[in-house]
């Protein structure tokens, strides 16, 4: 016998011994291994399996880890091997037992184990995934993920996803199948739509701003809406406005995101790590070498150097955006003053670049609504004689004897104007105005209440009330042991009450 089937029988005997009926029972129960008589007659010895009860497949399968090409290999290439030998293996033994294995392969199961699983590939190949170690399911991905099984990479990605719907698996293995499949994309350079995009949803809104010198201004305002970190349907200005609102918005972020840089800088920038394909599958990199880039529209970009993976992902999860949502609040107040709106909004930290794009927008709105306004002044000069000859007709029918001058009216000395209180514009009482000052400014808002009559607790829920409609939301917390104005509102309602 040569040193290489001394070898496999070696390896035989070690894996039949680690697998003995008693070690595992014993661990089983209570993780102990108990002693064993070492005198045992001949019959109580387990004998090995023949190689004549194996199939030869089989047995030329698990061989192949030991030839001369393949001994020293990693266990991603034997198992590439193996799979391959093995493509169109089919068998007829049910395992019922358990396999458990992190990234497992064919050399991590015995005979019944590896008869189980090609039995239970070849019912999965026909559409019916039966009950099965979770293993077993990883096993047949690896192969899908490395070609073994279909004729296309678009058909391993079809049997992945079909795996993923009909096996029941955990909820971990399919987010690795989710990730298995967008890596064959990149990796095969295949249409986009094929992977499930993590964020995919947000792509139509980083799309519009990444191109917003093509798109409309409903694409964009709806876009800079859903990624900016500020809730612009609250403002009452925007609710009074929203046309000239986004017309602004609009105009400013076009002047922002001149180029895709700029653009992503609004969106929190652009982060560029190592990444590695497959990295949670037994995979063989067959194209290594390779140089190319790979974008999942505007938000990943993967780039392949030489076989190395970098992926470069633009910040973007929805709402997050504070460079949007302080941009968004700086149009706010600027527009509420040039409006000269009877709410004004405080807190502006736009920097006088910004300062001087805003005021250049609303500039050039007004200029948009002058002419919009003169374009619709229309003169029909086909009809200047018609009206010319009727006024020479009612002029000689005014034409009467001069009557004498009616003496002249006493001239009316206008009233002085009434000075407006300031916080007219909030329909809140005396008392109700004076209690929330109080809260905004620090005063004694107990005191306030007890002037006006009241209990603080009724005063806050009166002016909740009467603020709704304006803010849609409350604007006066009780949820605390003092009455207290939330915090997203404060600058808003310092803008509209004065100390």
């Amino acid at each position: 016998m040569d040193e290489k089937a001394q070898l496999a029988d070696i390896y035989r005997l070690i894996q039949q011994i680690t697998e003995d009926d008693k070690l595992k029972k014993n661990a089983a129960e209570d993780g102990v291994y108990r002693d064993e008589p070492i005198l045992r007659t001949a019959a109580q010895i387990p004998r090995p399996a023949q190689r004549s009860a194996v199939p030869e497949r089989v047995s030329r399968m698990r061989d192949i880890a030991f030839a001369d090409n393949m001994y020293w290999q990693p266990k991603e290439r034997v198992f590439l091997a193996q799979a391959e030998f093995m493509e169109d293996y089919e068998d007829d033994l049910e395992y019922t037992g358990r396999f458990e294995r992190y990234f497992p392969t064919y050399a991590d199961m015995n005979i019944e184990q590896l008869r189980g699983y090609f039995t239970w590939r070849t019912a999965a190949r026909r559409g019916e995934y039966r009950p099965a170690p979770v293993s077993f399911v990883s096993v047949l991905c690896y192969e899908l993920i490395n070609g073994i099984g279909a004729k296309s990479p678009e058909e391993s990605i079809a049997k992945l996803a079909e795996i993923r719907g009909k096996c029941d698996i955990p909820a971990s293995l399919k987010t690795e199948i989710d990730r298995w499949i967008k890596d064959l994309v990149i990796y095969h350079r295949l249409p986009a739509q094929l992977a499930q995009v993590s964020g995919s949803e947000m792509l139509p809104a980083v799309s519009a701003l990444m191109n917003c010198g093509v798109g409309s201004d409903e694409e964009l305002f709806d876009a800079v809406k859903l990624l900016s970190s500020c809730d612009i349907g609250k403002s009452p200005f925007y609710r009074a406005y929203p046309d000239d609102m986004r017309a602004v918005v609009c105009d400013v972020v076009r002047c922002l995101a001149g180029s895709p840089e700029s653009a992503a800088e609004l969106l929190g920038g652009r982060t560029r790590t190592y990444h590695q394909l497959f990295r949670t599958a037994v995979f063989v990199d067959k194209l290594r070498g390779r140089s190319f880039v790979y974008e999942f529209g505007d938000c990943e970009r993967y780039e392949c150097v030489n076989g190395i993976w970098y992926c470069e992902k633009l910040n973007v999860i929805p709402g997050g955006s504070r460079v949007l949502g302080g941009l968004l609040r700086s149009v706010d107040h600027f527009m509420r003053e040039r409006y000269k709106f009877r709410f004004r909004l405080g807190g502006c930290a736009a920097s006088p670049e910004e300062a001087e794009l805003i005021a250049a927008a609303m500039d050039r709105l007004d200029e948009a609504k002058k002419r919009e306004q003169t374009a619709k002044i229309e003169i029909d000069v086909t009809k200047l004689c018609g009206i010319r000859q009727s006024a020479d007709i009612i002029r000689d029918r005014l034409i009467v004897e001069e009557e004498p001058e009616a003496p002249a009216a006493p001239e009316l000395v206008p009233e002085p104007e009434q000075s407006v209180p300031e916080d007219s514009g909030l329909p809140l009482n005396g008392g109700e105005l004076g209690y929330l000052r109080c809260l905004l400014y620090g005063g004694d808002a107990n005191a306030a209440a007890k002037a006006a009559g009241s209990m603080p607790s009724l005063l806050a829920d009166a002016i909740n009330e009467k603020l709704f409609d304006l803010f849609g939301d409350t604007v006066i917390d009780l949820s605390g042991s003092e009455p207290g104005v939330i915090e997203d509102y404060t600058d808003e309602l310092k803008g509209m009450i004065t100390e």
